[in-house]
C-alpha cells in the first residue's frame, strides 16, 4: 500500500515538475524587456521643452487685458474732482483737495490716491497697453486734465496689429539644442529665455537624450542566410529546419 503511496507520489511530482518547466519555459518566451528608466527620462524632458514652448506661443497670443483705471487717466479724472479751480470740485467744499495737506490740514487724497495707483499697477505688467507703451502706467500724480487718449491709442493698436505675429515655429532641432527661432516678438523671447536660462529646459533635455542607452542592433553576419536572419531579428514563428 506505501509502496503504491510513493509511485502515485512520484508520478504527480514528474507531472507537476514537467508543468512546472513548460509554463517557465513559456513565460521566458513571452518576457519583454522593459523601458530603460534613461529613455523615460529623455521622454519627460522632451514633454517639458514642448511645454515650455507653447506656454511661450500662448503668452505671446493671449494679452493680459489693461486696467480700466488706466486706460480712463483716472488720476486726471480725480485730479478734476479734488481741484480747487472753478471747474474742480474742491471748489465746492473747502478749497483743493489734490495736496497732501489741503487748507493747511491733515486728509489730501494726493497721496492716498497715487500710493493706491502706484500699488494697483504693477499687477498689469504684461498687458498689452503697459507693454506697447500706448497706455500710460507711470502717470499716477492727480492732475486737473481732462485730455485723455489711453482707450483710443490702444484700440488703434489692435485695429493695426490684428493677430499676433511674433510667434515662430520651433522646430525639434531648436528644442533641442535651445536655439531661439526668429521672429519672436518680446513676451516669447521673455519666457523662452526663462526656459533657457532659469529653469535650463533645454540643456536638461540635450543633456538626456545623449545619456540614452544605444538602439540594440541585431548582429547579421554576412554568411547567414534568410532564415537566419529572421531568427536573428526575433521574428516571431521564425525558425530554422
Amino acid at each position: 500500500m506505501i509502496k503504491s503511496l510513493n509511485n502515485i507520489f512520484a508520478a504527480a511530482l514528474r507531472q507537476f515538475l514537467i508543468v512546472a518547466g513548460f509554463l517557465f519555459v513559456s513565460f521566458e518566451a513571452l518576457a519583454v524587456e522593459g523601458c530603460d528608466p534613461r529613455v523615460e527620462k529623455a521622454q519627460q524632458s522632451k514633454a517639458t521643452v514642448r511645454v515650455a514652448y507653447d506656454v511661450a506661443v500662448t503668452e505671446e497670443h493671449i494679452q493680459k487685458p489693461d486696467s480700466v483705471m488706466s486706460m480712463t487717466c483716472f488720476n486726471q479724472q480725480a485730479g478734476i474732482n479734488a481741484s480747487g479751480a472753478a471747474s474742480g470740485g474742491g471748489g465746492i467744499f473747502s478749497g483743493d483737495f489734490t495736496s497732501a495737506s489741503p487748507s493747511g490740514n491733515p486728509g489730501g487724497v494726493r497721496a492716498t490716491i497715487q500710493d493706491a495707483l502706484q500699488t494697483f499697477y504693477t499687477a498689469y505688467v504684461d498687458a498689452m497697453g503697459a507693454d506697447s507703451g500706448l497706455v500710460d502706467y507711470t502717470q499716477t500724480a492727480l492732475v486737473n486734465n481732462p485730455t485723455c487718449t489711453e482707450t483710443q491709442d490702444l484700440w488703434t493698436e489692435v485695429k493695426q496689429g490684428g493677430v499676433e505675429q511674433g510667434v515662430p515655429n520651433a522646430t525639434i532641432t531648436d528644442l533641442i539644442n535651445g536655439t531661439m527661432p526668429l521672429g519672436g516678438n518680446m513676451d516669447f523671447t521673455k519666457d523662452w529665455g526663462t526656459s533657457a536660462t532659469t529653469d535650463n529646459n533645454f540643456s536638461t533635455f540635450q543633456a538626456d537624450l545623449a545619456a540614452q542607452p544605444p538602439a540594440w542592433q541585431p548582429n547579421y553576419a554576412p554568411n547567414n542566410g534568410f532564415c537566419n536572419m529572421l531568427v536573428t531579428a526575433n521574428v516571431p514563428g521564425a525558425a530554422c529546419p
